[in-house]
C-alpha cells in the first residue's frame, strides 16, 4: 500500500554550465547531510512552508551529484534522479517539485557536453495524488516493450480499492511523446513475456467484483485487447462479462480460467478462500 500525506515544497533548476567528470558512484540515496540540509529549511518561524530556501538547497543538491554515475532520492519534499536513466549512451535527470500548494512540476535535463539542457517539462495538479509518495509519484518502465524505459507520471491514486491513473511518455531519439489514452487504464501494469499491460480494479463486495483489462501499446496509442468483469459475489458460482460478448455463469472454483491468465492465480487464490 501507499503511504500516507506528503508535505508541499516547490522549487525552480536552473540551468548551468559544468566540467564533464567521473564522480563517485551513488546508488540510493543522499547524504545525510544533504537530506537534512532541505528538511532544516522546509518551514519558518510561523510553521509555513518557506519555498524559497527550499529551492536554494535543492539547486545545491543537484549541483553536488550532477556529476556521479548514479544518483537517487526520492524523500517527502522532493525527488531528483541522475544517471542513465532512458539510455546507455546519454545522461539524464528527472525532478519532480511543487510550484505552489497544489501544482507540481516534473523536469528532465540531459546533459549535452558541458551543459544540462531542459529536454521535456510538465505541470501537474498534484491535489489527487497528494496522499502518495514522491517515488510513487512517476517511475521509469519499458510499457510497450522496446527495451527503453518511459515515463509514467501518476494522475490520480486513490486509497478505497486502491488504483491509480496515469499518464505516460514514450522516450524516443530524445524527445517524449505521449500515449493517447494510456490514463483510462487503471493500474497499468506491463509484463515483459507477453508484451500487454494489465489492469485489475476492485468493484467491491469484499473484494470479489473483479474488472480486468488487456491493453497493448501500438505506436503512441493504447489499443484495447479485452476488457471483462468477474462477479464472484455469490457463494456457489461467478458471472462473467466479457464487453461486447455474452455475459455467462462459472463454478465458483472455475472462474480463474475465465480471467486474464496473468490474474489466475491471484483469482484462484481468492476463490479458495
Amino acid at each position: 500500500m501507499r503511504v500516507a500525506s506528503i508535505l508541499i515544497a516547490s522549487v525552480i533548476v536552473f540551468l548551468f554550465a559544468c566540467k564533464t567528470r567521473t564522480g563517485p558512484d551513488f546508488s540510493a540515496h543522499a547524504t545525510d547531510s544533504s537530506a537534512n540540509m532541505i528538511i532544516d529549511t522546509i518551514g519558518d518561524d510561523e510553521g509555513e512552508m518557506n519555498y524559497a530556501a527550499v529551492k536554494s538547497d535543492l539547486d545545491s543538491l543537484f549541483n553536488e551529484y550532477k556529476d556521479s554515475l548514479r544518483f537517487d532520492v526520492d524523500e517527502m519534499w522532493y525527488s531528483l534522479h541522475i544517471g542513465h536513466l532512458f539510455d546507455k549512451k546519454n545522461k539524464h535527470a528527472v525532478m519532480h517539485f511543487y510550484l505552489n500548494d497544489s501544482i507540481s512540476k516534473i523536469l528532465v535535463l540531459k546533459l549535452c557536453g558541458r551543459q544540462w539542457d531542459t529536454i521535456f517539462s510538465v505541470e501537474r495538479d498534484s491535489a489527487k495524488a497528494n496522499y502518495m509518495r514522491l517515488d510513487d509519484y512517476y517511475t521509469f518502465s519499458d510499457f510497450n516493450g522496446d527495451g527503453i524505459p518511459d515515463l509514467k507520471i501518476v494522475n490520480d491514486y486513490w486509497d478505497i480499492h486502491p488504483g491509480e491513473n496515469a499518464d505516460l511518455w514514450l522516450f524516443r531519439k530524445d524527445s517524449f511523446i505521449s500515449v493517447k489514452n494510456f490514463s483510462e487504464i487503471v493500474t497499468a501494469d506491463y509484463d515483459k513475456k507477453t508484451r500487454l499491460i494489465y489492469s485489475y480494479q476492485s468493484a467491491g463486495c469484499a473484494d470479489m467484483a473483479m474488472v480486468f483489462g488487456v491493453y497493448k501499446i501500438v505506436d503512441d496509442t493504447v489499443q484495447i485487447k479485452k476488457l471483462l468483469n468477474c462477479d464472484c459475489c455469490e457463494a456457489d458460482s461467478c458471472i462473467i462479462n466479457i464487453y461486447n460478448q455474452k455475459t455467462y455463469r462459472v463454478p465458483y472454483e472455475k472462474a480463474y480460467l475465465h480471467v486474464p491468465s496473468y490474474y489466475a492465480s491471484f483469482v484462484k487464490a481468492k476463490c479458495e478462500m
